[in-house]
């Protein structure tokens, strides 16, 4: 719960941070839950739950990833569920996995009104089963694919069905029949 810098961690079980935790290469751990700071060069992990800033230069490996906050991701975020709730302080350059889903993070402030965070930056988005809202992508592969509002999506590549608003997708190719 407080400062922690290391080269590499391997931690058997939980890792759980409140405060902030630095390494400059690889973090592994059977469950990662980060609610302060956390920097690594790599992370593997079978459970990962960030909620305060999470910054890895390289890639993320986990079998669940439920982010929200900060995220900056310079390689693959490689996942087969992936939750992330959007806002403009997402950067990640690829998402890979089975089920993702990226979702308008709303605030209300005083219970009345609804204030919106801005989109996340994601380069590429591949998985089975994709909704997305608030995202501004470059391309989009997915089996079925929801592209909700507030979306900028360059190019979706789809397999069985695509679902998406008005205005939010450039250029479209169903890639498997219906």
């Amino acid at each position: 719960s407080g400062a922690f810098s290391a080269q590499t961690v391997q931690v058997e079980g939980l890792a759980s941070v409140s405060g902030s935790l630095r390494t400059e290469q690889a973090l592994t751990a059977d469950e990662l839950r980060a609610s302060g700071s956390l920097e690594a060069g790599s992370v593997h992990c079978r459970a990962l739950r960030s909620s305060g800033a999470c910054r890895v230069s390289g890639d993320v490996e986990a079998e669940t990833a439920v982010l929200s906050g900060a995220v900056e991701i310079g390689g693959l975020l490689n996942a087969e569920t992936v939750e992330i709730s959007a806002n403009r302080a997402v950067h990640i350059s690829a998402i890979g996995g089975g089920t993702i889903r990226v979702l308008q993070d709303t605030a209300t402030v005083l219970g009345i009104f609804h204030t919106s965070p801005g989109c996340a930056r994601i380069g590429s988005i591949e998985g089975d089963n994709i909704e997305l809202e608030n995202v501004e992508a470059e391309i989009v592969r997915g089996k079925y694919v929801r592209i909700g509002h507030g979306c900028r999506i360059g190019t979706v590549e789809f397999g069985e069905n695509l679902e998406a608003e008005p205005g939010t997708v450039g250029h479209s190719t169903q890639t498997g029949t219906k």
